[in-house]
């Protein structure tokens, strides 16, 4: 998480910040923060802030916080941040909020999709020949990926077919048929490995 701290008291807290923790909710509660927080106990349905949490200050040269070899530039915390309400402000209204279970959820959904991805890339090539296979290895990477993609009516692929473009010797037709019954069409007009 980052954030931008501005006309703070003092003015050394003035900068952009950045947060780092851990997700494994198999580490100890951070005592430190639930301190700092006023909590006693996390409730079992809530998410909190396991094992170690960083905090850098966002460094700048030359209106950049890249270096030469565009690496993150960042500057020691002051030492009076720690006994500041910035730390308690921010991490707090990030509590009440939920943002970390709407975080964990947003990471659990892209791990579900990402699985489905890769159901549904398995099943594009279960589906094609052997021939098909063979050809599909030698077009650009995320062919696969792509006709993955276009299979989001769920099993509603009957097939896929790949052949040699009739018009252009030098160019691969790919053809997908859907199954009666869905969302889309039965046998949609295909496409050339030319418009890959």
């Amino acid at each position: 998480m980052r954030f931008k701290a501005s006309n703070q008291v003092p003015k050394s807290l003035n900068g952009e910040y950045q947060v780092y923790w851990n997700l494994n909710d198999e580490l100890p509660e951070n005592e430190t923060l639930k301190g700092i927080l006023g909590l006693v106990a996390i409730p079992s349905y809530r998410r909190f802030w396991y094992g170690d949490v960083f905090i850098e200050r966002v460094g700048e040269r030359n209106g950049s916080d890249y270096d030469e070899h565009a690496y993150h530039l960042f500057d020691n915390i002051p030492p009076e941040f720690l006994e500041s309400q910035l730390i308690a402000r921010i991490l707090g209204n990030y509590w009440e909020s939920e943002a970390l279970e709407s975080h964990l959820k947003e990471d659990t959904e892209f791990q579900d999709l990402d699985q489905q991805m890769a159901r549904d890339r398995d099943l594009v090539l279960q589906r094609m020949t052997p021939t098909e296979r063979a050809v599909i290895k030698l077009m650009p990477p995320g062919t696969v990926d792509m006709l993955a993609l276009r299979r989001r009516d769920v099993e509603a692929i009957e097939k896929i077919e790949i052949k040699e473009d009739p018009d252009s010797p030098d160019l691969i037709q790919i053809h997908q048929f859907f199954k009666n019954g869905t969302k889309l069409e039965k046998d949609i007009q295909g496409f050339t490995s030319g418009q890959l």
